[in-house]
C-alpha cells in the first residue's frame, strides 16, 4: 500500500481518504445542526442572510440610509412641491421589504401625500388606486450604487402607471454632517 502525507505528521494509507473525510464531517455535524435550530427557531432558513431588526436610533442607521433618505426627500419634494401633486395621489408608496422601509416611513410621517409600505391596492387602466377614495399610489424605490468619503451616487426611480414612471441618478455631497442633493440626472422617462 502506497504511503501519503497527511495532516500534522501522521502517515496515511491511500484507503484512509474516505474514513478521514467522515470523521470531519461528522465533527461538522453538530455545528451544521445548532445553526439550523438557531435558524429555524428565528423563522428563516439556514441559507437565508439574517434580517437586522429595524433601527431604534438614528446612530444605529447606516450611512446608505442617510443618502437614501436625502436622495428620496429631493425627488418627493421635487414632484410633490406642487400642491396639485400632493392632493392627486392618495400615497407615495415605499417597497415594502426595503432594506430601510420602516425607517424611512417614519422620516416622512407627517409627510403630504403620507409616504407608507408597499400595501394592497386595487388596479385598473388608472393604475394602482385606492378602492376607497379612487386616488391613485406614486411608488418610490432607491438605491444607493456609491459612496465615497463625502460624494454618493443614488438611483430613485417612481411609478404610477405603464405609461407613468422615471427613474433619475442623483449626485449627492455630505455638508456639514448632511447628505445635500448636488445634481440630478433623468435617466428615462415614460
Amino acid at each position: 500500500m502506497p504511503l501519503r502525507f497527511g495532516i500534522g505528521d501522521h502517515w496515511r494509507g491511500a484507503g484512509d481518504d474516505d474514513r478521514w473525510a467522515a470523521a470531519r464531517i461528522m465533527r461538522a455535524l453538530p455545528i451544521i445542526i445548532m445553526t439550523s435550530l438557531a435558524c429555524i427557531a428565528q423563522g428563516q432558513s439556514s441559507n437565508a442572510p439574517a434580517r437586522q431588526p429595524a433601527a431604534t436610533s438614528p446612530k444605529t442607521l447606516s450611512e446608505r440610509y442617510y443618502v437614501l433618505e436625502a436622495a428620496l426627500r429631493y425627488m418627493m419634494n421635487a414632484h410633490s412641491s406642487q400642491g396639485e401633486e400632493r392632493d392627486h395621489y392618495f400615497a407615495y408608496v415605499l417597497p415594502k421589504d426595503g432594506e430601510f422601509t420602516p425607517e424611512l416611513v417614519a422620516a416622512f410621517a407627517g409627510y403630504k401625500p403620507p409616504v407608507m409600505p408597499r400595501t394592497k391596492a386595487a388596479a385598473g387602466n388608472r393604475g394602482a388606486h385606492d378602492e376607497a377614495t379612487g386616488k391613485p399610489f406614486k411608488f418610490w424605490s432607491g438605491k444607493v450604487t456609491d459612496i465615497h468619503r463625502d460624494r454618493a451616487t443614488a438611483y430613485v426611480s417612481w411609478y404610477v402607471g405603464p405609461l407613468a414612471a422615471g427613474g433619475h441618478t442623483l449626485q449627492l455631497r455630505r455638508k456639514e454632517g448632511k447628505w445635500i442633493v448636488e445634481s440630478e440626472k433623468q435617466d428615462w422617462i415614460s
